[in-house]
């Protein structure tokens, strides 16, 4: 029950990585929609696209480097260590 509360806790931190981006693409994919800018759109929403697929690539990356080495400090019984990876 614990690791998961970890889990959780951590993974909410994660929204920070919006940075603003969903803000940016509703604002632009509304401007350039009113416009009939259908070209611009698309690159909006694709780089909007890039970025997340990016920063959850990192995200995975990283915590998945933090985690694995976490655990031999984590006193988990050893029926929940399969788990708990």
């Amino acid at each position: 029950m614990g690791s998961w509360a970890l889990t959780m806790s951590l993974t909410g931190y994660l929204g920070l990585l919006d940075l603003g981006v969903r803000g940016a693409v509703t604002r632009y994919v509304a401007k350039f929609h009113t416009q009939g800018a259908h070209a611009n759109t698309s690159k909006v929403v694709s780089s909007a696209l890039a970025i997340f697929l990016a920063a959850g690539a990192a995200a995975i990356i990283l915590s998945t480097s933090i985690a694995v080495p976490a655990l031999r400090y984590v006193k988990i019984p050893t029926a929940f260590q399969f788990a708990a990876r």
